[in-house]
Parts: structure tokens; sequence; C-alpha cells
């Protein structure tokens, strides 16, 4: 929250409960107060704040819905949980240690005190020295286990409000729909 605007590179991965790797992809992540902009090769999801824009890249259609600041939804916004804050969840007294990306972390977990979220826990590393983010990982109550293994975060320049909504007039051959 101290820089004006993140970026960070990243991978997320969902790894079923039997411990194989489901899904993995690399990608890049803004973020600008209530704006964010999820990018990997497949999709890009653009947030103005207000509503949220997924371009699938593969069948060429973009999907505008409302956006719900409270949805901690991993899928659409890995770094939700960072600024949706601890008021909803329980912190389990024993901070762990680990290492992720080579750097040494304490690892925090906090547990849903609402019971029909769709998570069992999140648990957050932060690098012993500087505390930045290295490592979202959310349990989720079908068994997999959602991860995000932060790369690299730094403060970019400020961007205008439409670096965080798609250029429609840059793409001609996109199906638009509207869910909102």
């Amino acid at each position: 929250s101290s820089f004006d605007c993140l970026y960070a590179t990243y991978n997320f991965s969902i790894v079923g409960q039997e411990g194989n790797t489901k899904f993995a992809i690399n990608g890049e992540f803004y973020n600008q107060g209530d704006r964010f902009l999820v990018k990997t090769y497949f999709s890009d999801i653009y947030c103005n704040g207000e509503y949220k824009a997924v371009h699938d890249k593969s069948v060429q259609e973009i999907s505008f819905m409302d956006h719900n600041k409270g949805d901690m939804n991993m899928i659409e916004n890995p770094f939700a949980v960072l600024k949706g804050g601890v008021e909803t969840y329980t912190l389990e007294e024993t901070v762990k240690s680990a290492v992720y990306d080579g750097k040494e972390c304490w690892v925090v977990t906090m547990v849903p005190e609402n019971d029909r979220a769709d998570h069992f826990s999140v648990s957050i590393a932060v690098a012993k020295g500087d505390f930045s983010v290295k490592n979202i990982s959310y349990r989720s109550k079908s068994g997999d286990t959602y991860n995000v293994l932060v790369y690299t975060t730094s403060e970019c320049g400020m961007k205008n409000g439409a670096f965080f909504e798609p250029d429609l007039d840059s793409m001609p051959d996109v199906e638009v729909n509207d869910l909102r």
C-alpha cells in the first residue's frame, strides 16, 4: 500500500489435493488503488475499480462484469487478499519460516471466520528483512491449493485510468459480452 502503483511478476499454479500440478502460468500484475490489471499469455483481466473486463485471448472474447471489491477470488485477482485486510480472518498463533525463491520468509496463516468461504485458509509469506510478499497460498475446500509465487515487486509510475480498461478500438475482431 506504500506504492502509488505496484507492479509484480509471478507464477500462479493450482495443485490438486493428490499433489499434482493442474495448471501453472506466469503473469504480470499492476495495482493502483482499487484498479488492477492481470496479464498472462492467454488472458488479461482489467479492473477500473467499478467493473472488470476479462479478455480471453484464445477465443477473442471480452466479458464485462461488475466488480465486487470484497471478492477475493484468486483466479481473477491473485493479490486481492493483500488489499482485503484481515478483519474477516482469525490468525493462527504460530508464525512459520520457509524459503521462497531463495529468500527466507515468515509465513502467516489466516483462517476465514465465515464457514461458507470457498477456502480453508490463506497463507502469506513475507521476506525477512524487507517484508516483501513472496508467496500467497489459498487452500480451497475442493482440496486444491492456489499458489502465487511472487518473483518481483516494484513501484511503477502512476497510470492513467485508461490503462486499466481494454482498448476496444485496437481489438476489432473481439466479441464483447456485457454481463453488467
